[in-house]
């Protein structure tokens, strides 16, 4: 008969999975994530690494406020981080000194917003710890994430901005991955390319990073897209210290008041009789 078969294989499974109890004696854990001042992320994303020989690495995706794991007692590395950030990804999170927060393109990531606080969406809580010890009784981790993102604003008096239809910026030299387990850059560098916010007198904008290489220059370059499709560029060089400040305020901006249209609707294939390069250091004290 058929059925018995499969009754069989249920009677199997049902006793493996009964020895595997018996041999692993697991106990119930208390996750809760606090947080004091902020709110609290739409998700976390819980990874565990045993200290015993035990094969493989533990990722769960938890609730940010509190859950429960079912794990063996034992010694575990823990990384925890909130999964909804909507311009990091995570790579190699199955491995406790490769896995990485990193911007998701190779040498950019887009910016094109301003909001209000909090910064929620643009925000990565994590936490990391070498060990963690789960006794064989109920036990409570309570975590504290940090904010790994830093938001920086960017604003400059421009004279002429009412010509201006969109101002594109390209910050570059910036950090493109940390690791997880300490929080250190991961060697990555990349360019930050973002759009400014225009105001009647001037640019400003919001921008959240991973953060500056601290002693090194690095270049930002303004485009002003004209609304007859000329473009000006201007060069800065920035020494961003680390971790870098709330407000960046670059040198008043005088845009050309005559201009040659490049018969294009972003502007980037339009000219300009004084094209060239401004290059005006900035040192912060």
């Amino acid at each position: 008969m058929k059925p018995i078969p499969f009754l069989g294989l249920c009677v199997l499974c049902a006793c493996q999975q009964q020895a595997l109890y018996e041999h692993y004696p697991f106990t119930c854990v208390q996750v809760q994530h606090c947080w004091e001042r902020v709110s609290p992320p739409r998700g976390m994303r819980m990874v565990l690494f045993s200290h015993q020989s035990l094969p493989g690495s533990i990722i769960q995706n938890i609730h940010p406020l509190m859950d429960s794991l079912l794990l063996i007692p034992g010694a575990y590395r823990i990384l925890s981080y909130s999964n909804d950030s909507e311009f990091l990804r995570v790579r190699n999170e199955s491995s406790w000194e490769n896995a990485q927060v990193y911007i998701p393109t190779s040498t950019r990531i887009l910016c094109d917003w301003m909001c209000d606080e909090p910064f929620l969406p643009y925000c990565f809580y994590w936490y990391a710890t070498d060990r963690m010890n789960i006794e064989n009784h109920t036990s409570v981790l309570q975590i504290q994430a940090m904010n790994m993102v830093q938001t920086v604003c960017i604003k400059a008096r421009v004279e002429g901005i009412s010509e201006i239809s969109v101002c594109k910026a390209y910050l570059g030299g910036m950090i493109g991955a940390r690791y997880l387990h300490n929080g250190l850059p991961a060697g990555v560098s990349g360019t930050q390319q973002f759009t400014f916010e225009l105001h009647p007198d001037g640019i400003e904008v919001r921008l959240p990073t991973l953060g500056a290489f601290p002693g090194e220059t690095h270049p930002l370059i303004l485009d002003f897209i004209f609304t007859n499709g000329a473009v000006k560029r201007f060069y800065f060089e920035l020494n961003l210290p680390e971790p870098i400040r709330d407000t960046i305020l670059l040198p008043d901006i005088q845009l050309p008041t005559q201009t040659i249209g490049g018969g294009s609707s972003d502007g980037f294939q339009g000219f300009i009789d004084d094209w060239g390069w401004t290059t005006v250091p900035i040192d912060f004290d």
